[in-house]
């Protein structure tokens, strides 16, 4: 029997995409699906050529909406000025301006100032989950502190945090996801306020500057590489959905992961350095960006297969990731394992994730805070898990824990 249809939105892939991973770098590492008009590449070998070769594979299309817009949203979106191309979907030579520019709110410095912040939050929100459970680890800390941690980057109050992690669904939604026509009117609003809203901020420091990235950017406009406001616009506003979005993501699928291995939960209290190990495992087995995307720009073979110019490309990083002939018991969490950063969950070459760096440290924080907090951690029973219909997307919306009460530790001071 044949290598079953690749749908993205079955609910069966949803809840667990592995075995047709599996199944399809098995049979047909690199396939056309003609019912979403693309070539599913899900081999490590490959998948890792695409992403290393900007010049054939084009990224113009990386936040292309799946499904065509109504002429009526196409117009409100280009009237609105909305930024089109922000730095996932630029290519050579504009890329590399781009990524200088939005690579400096990821400078060791600021990574450095941000490591107490992180914590004090974790551990403000943990210190909220009831006694002895059940607490939500995604509505509890993983929707709202990649967020809080992005704002204090970027100067902004942390009451907006509902908005922003709103528009972000919304977007999401709308370019990753199905929207029916009579839904992309609210869709499309919700962005282009999300776009205002990133427009405003920069307006409002250009008139009173802070101590915050926008306030930087628009103070080096005489510089080397002068911005406009546009373009500081376009780079917070990239910011505000990836920075936070993918993250909350990959706790949840990390609390998951950890909690539901056998004796690893137990394993890393006992020796919280081996946290970081983890952390890279739980990005190797279950990334939050399992798919993303690309277009050929001139005709090429891959995988056996000829493709021609235009051709859409699936890349499947999280079946990459599982790819036996790179990683031994790749469905197995190893914390020892050699090549363990040789995932490709922040993909690879020149776009490899400006916010790996950040990413890492929340999730490694929150894990640590969780595990000092909370020794007797599990998952609560009986739950089943759901996970948001879109392209290359995937983290719990929900996942319940539970502790012992008593093996609770109490927080350092009360917030």
């Amino acid at each position: 029997m044949g290598c079953p249809v690749f749908n993205p939105f079955d609910p069966g892939y949803l809840a667990d995409p592995y075995p047709l991973f599996a199944q399809l770098r098995d049979e047909a590492p690199v396939r056309y699906e003609p019912d979403l008009d693309h070539w599913v590449v899900s081999r490590y070998e490959e998948v890792r050529a695409v992403l290393a070769d900007p010049a054939t594979y084009s990224a113009r299309n990386a936040v292309s909406p799946v499904v065509r817009f109504t002429e009526e949203q196409v117009k409100a979106l280009r009237e609105s000025g909305f930024a089109r191309h922000i730095l996932v979907n630029l290519d050579p030579p504009e890329h590399a301006r781009a990524r200088r520019v939005t690579g400096r709110a990821f400078i060791p410095r600021r990574m450095t100032a941000l490591g107490p912040v992180i914590r004090n939050l974790a551990e403000r929100h943990v210190d909220r989950f009831p006694p002895g459970g059940p607490a939500d680890v995604i509505s509890g800390l993983a929707y709202e502190l990649p967020a809080e941690v992005l704002f204090v980057l970027l100067g902004i109050p942390e009451g907006d945090v509902p908005r922003v992690k709103a528009w972000g669904e919304d977007r999401m939604k709308l370019i990753w996801g199905r929207p029916a026509p009579e839904e992309q009117g609210r869709l499309v609003g919700a962005t282009i306020e999300f776009w205002r809203y990133c427009q405003d901020l920069v307006e409002d420091r250009q008139a009173e500057p802070g101590d915050d990235l926008p306030s930087e950017l628009l103070a080096d406009s005489q510089g080397a590489e002068p911005l406009s406001p546009f373009e500081v616009a376009t780079v917070i506003f990239g910011l505000l959905f990836a920075g936070h979005e993918t993250t909350t993501n990959l706790l949840g699928n990390a609390v998951h992961r950890l909690l539901g291995s056998p004796g690893l939960w137990e394993q890393l209290v006992a020796d919280p350095g081996l946290m970081a190990a983890a952390v890279e495992e739980v990005l190797r087995l279950d990334t939050s960006v399992p798919v993303w995307r690309r277009v050929t720009t001139r005709p090429v073979e891959l995988g056996g297969e000829s493709l021609p110019a235009g051709a859409r490309l699936l890349i499947a990083l999280g079946s990459a990731n599982r790819d036996g002939d790179v990683f031994e018991r790749p469905d197995e969490v190893d914390l020892h394992r050699v090549n363990a950063r040789e995932h490709l969950s922040f993909g690879f070459g020149i776009h490899f994730c400006l916010g790996a760096t950040l990413a890492r440290m929340e999730v490694r924080t929150a894990l640590e805070v969780l595990a000092d907090r909370l020794p007797g951690l599990r998952l609560s029973e009986g739950q089943e898990l759901d996970f948001r219909p879109n392209l290359s997307f995937r983290g719990p919306t929900s996942l319940l824990v539970e502790w012992d009460a008593a093996r609770a530790t109490q927080p350092v001071c009360a917030s």
